[in-house]
């Protein structure tokens, strides 16, 4: 059990996030629900002066370390890391990205300029600062375009406090310091002192985008294998054939240093007035442009051979030797090469069939193709306590934290997986809820099966806490109101 379920993964500065009761502000209009994050000593937040959904912060009152964003409903959301892991993953596929996610890919990219441009407009202006892909939102259902959240930016710490540092700064934004035109302190410096600039801000942004396009390991390439180094101009089509789409002309002429501080493109608006005039970061995938990452070689003077008998003689040898030796492989290996490859599982077709989560896959497959509906309230909840005990053997932490591609397309599985059993969870508690309105439970028996559903909620919370991800959805409220009043 989490020692905190409401608490959620809402970028990185909060010490704690979580979805509750917002402060009262003096022009609160009874309760109203929401993200609450509490900070450390010594961080600060500058408010720009038009909110915006899913970044705007409001201080409380009588807490200078709490803030609200108000959300009446926490949502379902992802971030930049989810899908740049999706696009590597198509990738793995003859057929790459689909239309939904590529649609997803230019909505992120849209949205997140949106909010530049608009802090961008603040007076005085405000900045994105240390964004990454770990604290840029995503919010609703992944097969749609986003709304993009961006809830860290605004705030930075304010080393004259004495304080000491927090994590996200002194140890968290290591990891993408690649994405910055100086290290994390130093942009937490310049934020700070209010001598950030518009331009770093855009040259996050293409860098992002970029990261979105090849990933890390192939921007490293282009900056001599250096994963702290910031990209700061894109090769051209000769010298990385995978910068070939219009998308690359465009990010080029951000990060342009002859442009001056503010690059060739000089606002965020004009930002996402070229990309959209020429060439959408989706572009990238469509054109197949993909990096061969093949070594060219030029052709070098052809050495002098030996005779031509002493050749045919020394190669016949050889011949004899190798070909004895292919003949025992091949006749040891036969049995093998001729056996079928396993097989996706059938919840994660784009699994490989060796994945180490293909029994419980299996299972969880079987166990609901044995479920016969409609079933009785009572029923429904025995067998959601049944599916949840495989959900458990398939978060095991020791698969989860293995950086690979493979685990990138299992956590794409799981992330299906879970969200079917919520779906699942929530029409149990709609059903109990129902049938309480309608006098079909007895009012005596409602609380026990109202924390039976409670429980499995908790129970599954515990997986998203374990995966960075967090929901508490609004029927979970009604439920332990209606609960809490016949107690």
């Amino acid at each position: 059990m989490p020692s905190d379920p409401n608490k959620i993964a809402w970028g990185g500065v909060g010490a704690r996030n979580s979805w509750t009761e917002l402060p009262r502000w003096p022009d609160s209009t009874g309760v109203r629900m929401g993200i609450v994050r509490q900070v450390l000593p010594g961080v600060e937040y500058r408010e720009p002066k038009t909110a915006i959904d899913y970044t705007t912060w409001r201080r409380d009152p009588g807490d200078r370390l709490t803030f609200g964003m108000s959300c009446d409903v926490l949502p379902v959301f992802q971030t930049l890391v989810i899908l740049e892991s999706r696009l590597r993953q198509s990738m793995q596929s003859r057929k790459g990205p689909d239309e939904a996610l590529l649609a997803a890919l230019d909505g992120a990219v849209r949205g997140l300029l949106s909010i530049a441009a608009q802090l961008h407009a603040s007076s005085p202006p405000q900045f994105l600062g240390l964004a990454h892909p770990s604290n840029i939102l995503l919010i609703g259902p992944p097969d749609r375009p986003p709304i993009v959240g961006t809830p860290d930016a605004g705030f930075y710490f304010d080393e004259r406090a004495g304080a000491a540092r927090p994590a996200w700064l002194e140890n968290d934004a290591g990891h993408w310091r690649f994405l910055w035109d100086e290290s994390p302190l130093d942009v937490n410096r310049l934020i700070s002192s209010g001598r950030w600039t518009v331009g770093q801000d855009l040259r996050t942004i293409a860098r992002l985008i970029a990261w979105l396009l090849v990933g890390e390991k192939r921007m490293g390439e282009w900056v001599g294998g250096r994963s702290d180094v910031p990209l700061r101009r894109i090769p051209n089509p000769d010298e990385a054939d995978d910068t070939g789409a219009g998308v690359w002309r465009v990010l080029g002429d951000v990060l342009d240093p002859t442009g001056g501080a503010e690059g060739r493109i000089a606002s965020a608006s004009r930002f996402a007035e070229r990309l959209t005039g020429e060439s959408e970061p989706s572009e990238h995938f469509r054109s197949g442009l993909q990096s061969t990452n093949r070594a060219k070689s030029k052709p070098g003077k052809k050495a002098a051979g030996p005779s031509f008998l002493a050749g045919f003689l020394k190669a016949a040898g050889i011949l004899l030797a190798v070909g004895t030796v292919v003949g025992v492989l091949f006749l040891a290996g036969r049995a093998y090469l001729d056996a079928p490859a396993p097989t996706s599982p059938t919840l994660c077709p784009d699994c490989p069939g060796t994945t180490r989560l293909r029994p419980d896959l299996e299972a969880l497959h079987e166990f609901r193709k044995e479920t016969v509906k409609p079933l009785a309230l009572d029923d429904r909840l025995k067998r959601l306590g049944q599916e949840l005990d495989i959900l458990k053997r398939l978060h095991q932490p020791n698969l989860l934290h293995e950086r690979t591609q493979v685990r990138e397309r299992e956590q794409a599985c799981l992330a299906a997986v879970r969200a079917d059993f919520l779906k699942e969870l929530e029409s149990s508690a709609n059903q109990l809820l129902d049938e309480n309105r309608d006098g079909t439970i007895p009012t005596p028996a409602l609380p026990a099966r109202g924390a039976s559903v409670l429980t499995l909620h908790d129970d599954f919370l515990t997986l998203l806490v374990d995966t960075s991800l967090s929901e508490k959805p609004l029927w979970r409220l009604q439920l332990e109101r209606t609960v809490d009043g016949l107690r």
